[in-house]
């Protein structure tokens, strides 16, 4: 007799994990709701991870193990398990985090008597020994809030979504991703997350949940940040204007502002990964005007960030000189974990 499907897929990236992917998968198998299949992505990890996985695949009929021989990163990964998910429900959880036993219920519960296709919650962040030391826009009410589609302006401010867009602590309606062949694109070099969720948010075709509720803990690891690094410019200014016709796709169907998605968020980011004059040149005369125009100020940096922008811009060998001191400064934080610095100064 052939299984009925189940009711969520919960896909998990991994690689190299070891760590700590037993809390992660153990906390996911200690689910209040049992109705899920557990997609475990192996991205072509070297250490034990991916012998791990498949000691739970043997133990747990609700485990199911891919192996990737040469790895793609989250994307990819994530990519793997939507193609061979079969729930009606997509939950993501990362291999370094994990979850409470209500995670998946309170997900689902979000659904009740609302005509829905996507549940967005919150999530605790901690660094390891430590207690969850901040809940990310933890103003937010508990309650769950729904928005239909003619209502996702008031969404993107109220429930702060640009500060939401991980794939973690949501719920996607798999039928609806198949539809419209919808993946996390690997021509990004950044922030696949935002680009998959504001691309769902373009397809949508009922409401949204929203409420403040915090199941998923995200760990910070000490030196992470390192980790985000500056990457290839090239890419990312490609990685920029897909974000901003995407942008202003959302901004034309559901009548926002271009502020509000905070596009610019990645221009300046490229803009810091700058290592040539060549390539500040190539900077399109429009793109200096959108990131003069845009561009909001909320820290010390920012606004010397932007000082040296709207003055330099047309002297990129200054600019440029300005970005690698900068560059210079990140990289020796994070070489001697003094990230704690930065986070002093912006108090």
């Amino acid at each position: 007799m052939e299984q009925s499907s189940p009711l969520i897929s919960v896909i998990v990236p991994v690689y190299n994990a070891e760590s700590y992917l037993n809390q992660c998968i153990d906390s996911i198998l200690n689910q209040k709701l049992t109705d899920f299949e557990l997609l475990l992505i192996d991205d072509g990890s070297t250490d034990k991870s991916g012998e791990i996985c498949d000691v739970y695949q043997r133990q747990d009929n609700r485990v199911r193990v891919f192996h990737k021989k040469n790895g793609g990163g989250a994307s990819s990964a994530r990519n793997m398990g939507l193609d061979n998910a079969k729930g009606e429900w997509i939950a993501f959880v990362d291999s370094d985090d994990y979850v409470t036993p209500d995670y998946l219920f309170d997900l689902y519960d979000s659904l009740k008597e609302n005509d829905i296709d996507l549940v967005i919650q919150n999530l605790s962040v901690f660094k390891d020994g430590t207690e969850p030391y901040r809940n990310a826009t933890s103003e937010l009410s508990h309650e769950i809030e729904v928005y239909d589609k003619y209502e996702f302006k008031k969404m993107l401010v109220e429930q702060l979504l640009v500060l939401r867009c991980w794939p973690v602590s949501k719920l996607f309606r798999r039928s609806l991703i198949k539809r419209h062949n919808l993946i996390f694109s690997s021509d990004l070099n950044f922030a696949e997350d935002y680009y998959f969720l504001f691309d769902y948010l373009l397809h949508i075709e009922k409401g949204v949940a929203c409420a403040s509720i915090s199941n998923y803990f995200y760990r910070e690891r000490e030196g992470s940040l390192a980790h985000i690094g500056f990457g290839d410019f090239e890419k990312g200014y490609q990685s920029y204007k897909m974000f901003k016709e995407q942008g202003l796709r959302f901004v034309d169907m559901y009548k926002c502002s271009v502020d509000d998605l905070n596009l610019v968020y990645a221009l300046h980011r490229t803009i810091m990964t700058a290592k040539s004059t060549s390539q500040l040149r190539s900077i399109t005369a429009e793109d200096w005007d959108f990131f003069l125009e845009h561009f909001k100020v909320f820290t010390r940096k920012t606004k010397n960030d932007r000082w040296m922008v709207s003055h330099f811009k047309s002297h990129p060998f200054i600019l440029l000189a300005y970005i690698k001191a900068c560059r210079s400064l990140r990289n020796f934080l994070a070489r001697t974990n003094m990230w704690g610095i930065l986070d002093a100064l912006k108090k």
